[in-house]
């Protein structure tokens, strides 16, 4: 259980330190709203990616 929890704040951490970049470029050539709605599709498909069934 612990390796599984490290891999996913290993996974957090990478995933956050590459967004930065990514915004800084992404920003110059899309409008903020439709930004925002592209952010908001990508983390919600990449949350139903990893979810767990119960």
């Amino acid at each position: 259980m612990k390796i599984k929890w490290f891999l996913m704040m290993a996974g957090l951490i990478m995933i956050w330190s590459v967004s930065w970049p990514i915004y800084k470029v992404a920003l110059v050539y899309t409008p903020p709203s439709l930004f925002a709605g592209m952010r908001c599709l990508l983390g919600g498909v990449l949350l139903d990616a990893v979810k767990e069934e119960k």
